[in-house]
């Protein structure tokens, strides 16, 4: 199933460092890719070897279960607009956005690190309170 390989890798925005799972990106699913890999296979039969000439769909998905430590990326959170537009980009336009996006991680790790920071004094300092809001999710859209 060289095939797999040829799909988009997509990074798990938020789990990524605690993870060796790969993720594929959500709009595709077993049924599609295996939909996918018969249309390739008839469009290409002197590559194909004869063996994988009928595989059903139970040994694609056997193996693709199996064998890869693939997943469908269902994010668990909202990615934002900046991350979004970043992973979208061609690489021509990554090189447009690469500072805007290397700040925007950087105020994201450093938030991070504020708001565990102030968790920890809130703790210890019965004085001191702390609230978090993710207004993301309140936000209306027109």
């Amino acid at each position: 199933m060289e095939h797999i390989e040829s799909f988009p890798i997509v990074d798990s925005h938020y789990t990524r460092e605690y993870s060796k799972k790969k993720f594929l990106d959500s709009n595709l699913s077993i049924s599609k890719m295996h939909r996918l890999y018969l249309e390739w296979v008839e469009n290409n039969p002197s590559v194909i070897d004869s063996r994988v000439l009928n595989v059903t769909f139970r040994q694609y998905s056997d193996i693709f279960n199996n064998e890869y430590n693939y997943a469908f990326f269902k994010p668990k959170k909202d990615m934002c607009d900046i991350c979004e537009q970043y992973r979208l980009s061609t690489p021509e336009q990554k090189n447009n956005l690469q500072i805007e996006y290397d700040e925007h991680i950087s105020n994201k790790i450093l938030a991070r690190e504020r708001k565990n920071a102030d968790k920890k004094r809130a703790e210890n300092d019965s004085k001191f309170c702390i609230a978090v809001f993710d207004l993301e999710k309140v936000l209306q859209t027109p």
